[in-house]
């Protein structure tokens, strides 16, 4: 129920009852179990792993943050994202992926929380009213994010202070807004992209935060945008489409 994320010589995959695995790419024998809490219900979405040098964190369907001793699996430390009140709704939360940025990891969900925590005793750092699941990109001391409901954030990485907001929908009507769907966004050196489940793509002016054009690219559904050696690349499917 997780993306699987490749370390060298091994991998890390979260399975269907929340537990995290550590796999050999060599020999395909596995390593190491770290069993979480059961939960009967499963998430909606993949969940999500990062790691760095000697931790490997992930998100389970709860919404809690793990960190563990790449090693040998152990608990570094465990950090719940809900309150007792919410546990009863945890089948309905949807993370964004995890973000690790400098000694800090950072990520949204759609019970409108965004947060900072010190990857490593798993503090928080600090939290901010975004309603998101949509993996948010850093660039410098910038956070850019994308609400749900199409508010584009820069958000002050060291204290999570707002620096803008802007509504992106703004040219839509309020009967097209409720059928829209954000796919995912880029960010470049003065745009951002963002793809929506009509198929079409936003252009976003990053200094006033403005929509300077919509492409249309396809009638159907399309993924969140890729950039790679200056050109973007959106899957729809069974095409990629590449874009200057």
């Amino acid at each position: 129920i997780s993306e699987i994320k490749i370390d060298k010589d091994k991998f890390y995959v979260v399975d269907s009852e929340n537990d995290i695995n550590c796999f050999s790419l060599i020999d395909g024998k596995k390593i190491w179990t770290f069993k979480t809490d059961y939960d009967l219900i499963k998430s909606q979405k993949k969940l999500s792993i990062v790691y760095d040098n000697s931790k490997v964190f992930f998100n389970s369907s709860k919404g809690d943050i793990y960190a563990l001793d790449k090693a040998n699996g152990n608990l570094v430390w465990l950090t719940p994202t809900r309150t007792d009140t919410e546990s009863l709704k945890s089948f309905l939360i949807k993370s964004s992926k995890l973000v690790l940025d400098q000694g800090n990891l950072y990520f949204s969900n759609n019970n409108s929380t965004f947060f900072s925590i010190d990857s490593n005793n798993g503090f928080i750092n600090w939290t901010q009213n975004i309603n998101s699941e949509i993996r948010p990109i850093i660039s410098e001391n910038i956070i850019f994010s994308i609400s749900s409901d199409g508010y584009f954030f820069l958000v002050d990485k060291i204290n999570g202070n707002i620096i803008r907001i802007t509504d992106i929908f703004t040219n839509f009507s309020a009967k097209k807004i409720k059928k829209i769907l954000i796919s995912g966004f880029v960010v470049g050196l003065n745009k951002a992209y963002l793809s929506l489940n009509n198929g079409k793509i936003l252009e976003i002016n990053i200094n006033d935060g403005k929509v300077n054009n919509i492409l249309k690219v396809s009638r159907g559904k399309i993924s969140g945008p890729f950039i790679n050696t200056g050109k973007m690349f959106i899957v729809k499917n069974d095409k990629i489409i590449k874009l200057n």
